[in-house]
C-alpha cells in the first residue's frame, strides 16, 4: 500500500493548530486514496494470476477498468475540480497541478489502450504499469498537495472533500494544452 504521511510538523504548522474537522478530511482523503490503490492493485494481480496461469483474463480484464473508468476517473475528476483548484492558488504547485492532470490523462489512454483485444500476458503487463503509474500519482498527491492544503489556513480542506462527494460542476482548473 501507499505509505500514509503523517500531518505536517513544520514551523508554520503543527498538528495541534490544525482543526480537527480540518485533519479528520486529510486522513479520510489519506484513506481513500490508499483504498483505490489497495483494489487498482488487487484486480492487477487477479489479471495477472489468470495470465500466467493461462486462464481467460477477459473477466479480469473487464473488472480492471470497470474500476478504473468508474472509481478512479470519477475521483479524479473530482480532485481536478476541487483540491487541484485550490493548490493552483499556490504558484510553486502549479506546474505540479498541470503535471497531475496530464497524468491523469495518461492513465485514461492506457486504460483505453488496455480495452483492446490484447493477450493475457500484455494486458496483465500493460495493467501493471497502469497500477505503477497510479501508484506514483497518488504518492504525489498525499505528500505534496494535501499536507500544503492542510497547512494553508485559507482552504478549507473539509469543505473541499464535502464538493468532492457533491454534484459534478466543470473543472475550473485550467488544463494544460
Amino acid at each position: 500500500m501507499t505509505s500514509t504521511p503523517s500531518p505536517p510538523e513544520s514551523d508554520d504548522v503543527r498538528a495541534s493548530e490544525v482543526p480537527s474537522r480540518e485533519l479528520r478530511a486529510y486522513e479520510a482523503m489519506l484513506h481513500h486514496h490508499e483504498t483505490l490503490v489497495g483494489c487498482a492493485r488487487s484486480l492487477a494481480e487477479a489479471l495477472s494470476a489468470a495470465a500466467s496461469e493461462d486462464r481467460p483474463h477477459e473477466v479480469g480484464l473487464r473488472s480492471f477498468i470497470a474500476y478504473f473508468t468508474g472509481e478512479v476517473f470519477p475521483h479524479a475528476a473530482a480532485e481536478e475540480r476541487t483540491i487541484y483548484r485550490a493548490a493552483m492558488v499556490q504558484a510553486d504547485l502549479a506546474p505540479t497541478v498541470e503535471a497531475m492532470i496530464r497524468e491523469h490523462e495518461a492513465l485514461r489512454v492506457a486504460v483505453e489502450q488496455l480495452g483492446q483485444p490484447s493477450t493475457g500476458a500484455d494486458a496483465a503487463m500493460l495493467a501493471d504499469s497502469i497500477v505503477m503509474l497510479f501508484v506514483a500519482h497518488v504518492v504525489k498527491e498525499n505528500e505534496l498537495f494535501l499536507p500544503r492544503l492542510l497547512a494553508d489556513s485559507s482552504v478549507d480542506l473539509a469543505q473541499l472533500l464535502e464538493q468532492m462527494h457533491g454534484p459534478e460542476t466543470p473543472s475550473d482548473v485550467q488544463r494544460p494544452e
